[in-house]
């Protein structure tokens, strides 16, 4: 499943059994935060993050999610 909004982001961890809360403090970050970077960086956005925690979010997602569009990184 492809994702490209904030809302399928919070859709796909949803099939995951996830609210982004759950998965937020379950990687360890803020789930307030979390839930701004999908809004901002969500591939529909077109921006990429810049800060360090904002990439490490979008990294995490991309590998839970197993979708490439959300990493920032390549490994």
């Amino acid at each position: 499943m492809k994702v490209d909004t904030a809302d399928e982001i919070c859709g796909a961890l949803k099939a995951q059994g996830y609210s982004v809360a759950a998965w937020a403090k379950e990687k360890g970050f803020h789930p307030r935060t979390v839930h701004h970077c999908i809004c901002t960086f969500a591939p529909e956005t077109g921006n990429k993050p810049c800060r360090k925690l904002s990439r490490s979010i979008m990294d995490e997602l991309g590998k839970a999610l197993e979708q490439d569009a959300l990493r920032t990184t390549n490994e």
